[in-house]
């Protein structure tokens, strides 16, 4: 299973943006829209965290390669 997350520097944690999904065999693209401004994403020093997290039964192995986070108001 593979899930996204984000870090909401107002509530100290990271948040789920993308549900665990199974199966993910290929490059994909995800767009999420914050429901509103992305200033709690952003710290101030201007640093976004996104995390992935991956678990399966039996070892295995995921990469990453490129990750792009766009804000705006």
């Amino acid at each position: 299973m593979l899930g996204l997350q984000i870090y909401n520097w107002s509530r100290h944690r990271f948040e789920t943006i993308a549900a665990p999904r199974a199966g993910l065999l290929r490059d994909g693209t995800l767009t999420w829209t914050a429901t509103s401004a992305p200033a709690p994403y952003v710290s101030g020093a201007g640093e976004v965290r996104v995390a992935i997290r991956a678990t399966h039964t039996s070892p295995f192995r995921t990469r990453t390669d490129q990750v792009r986070v766009t804000a705006s108001d």
